[in-house]
């Protein structure tokens, strides 16, 4: 009787830490997913703020468009190499699953 309820506890046990797990790993996908979207809207944003400075003939205007843009690249730079961070947890949850 004892060792039923000694396994039926750690089954149970098992079983929050495997619920837990792909909740987290859900969470991180769900972040994943944010990241992306906002790094491509940041990129196509750089990408409208450099056509934009290209048609300026004014050099204060343009270096103020293009300090934007490069700015919004960095930032979308950023994202990605949180979106790179987050794909090896999401990997390293998995890997405890099994």
């Amino acid at each position: 009787y004892l060792n039923n309820q000694r396994e039926l506890r750690k089954t149970e046990q098992q079983k929050r830490t495997r619920e837990t797990l792909l909740e987290e790993v859900d969470d991180l996908k769900a972040k994943k997913k944010r990241l992306q979207c906002d790094a491509t809207a940041l990129q196509s944003s750089a990408d409208d703020y450099a056509q934009k400075a290209e048609g300026v003939r004014e050099f204060k205007v343009m270096s103020q468009r293009i300090a934007k843009s490069n700015a919004m690249r960095k930032a979308a730079t950023t994202k990605l190499n949180e979106i790179e961070l987050i794909d090896k947890a999401i990997e390293e949850k998995i890997a405890n699953l099994k």
